[in-house]
């Protein structure tokens, strides 16, 4: 059961939400193999005075859409 904390500035609409939680998902099935349903995950939104990164950390331009996704996952799924 993966755990997934999403933060974002406040001022998203509910449709863009809802589409970082469904892609969030549909990479977790892809890449962790992510059984149907096991979907547990949060959105946290933060004033700009809680909300602080680097614009060009490593020459990556970043913008106030910033999302930063938090996974917490163990390897409890069997190999075989």
């Amino acid at each position: 059961m993966p755990l997934s904390r999403i933060s974002m500035r406040k001022g998203r609409s509910a449709a863009d939400k809802q589409a970082i939680l469904d892609g969030n998902y549909l990479a977790m099935r892809e890449v962790f193999d992510v059984p149907d349903r096991d979907r547990f995950m949060t959105i946290t939104e933060h004033d700009t005075a809680d909300y602080d990164y680097s614009k060009d950390y490593l020459d990556i331009l970043r913008t106030n859409d910033l999302v930063l996704i938090q996974l917490t996952v163990s390897n409890t799924r069997p190999l075989v």
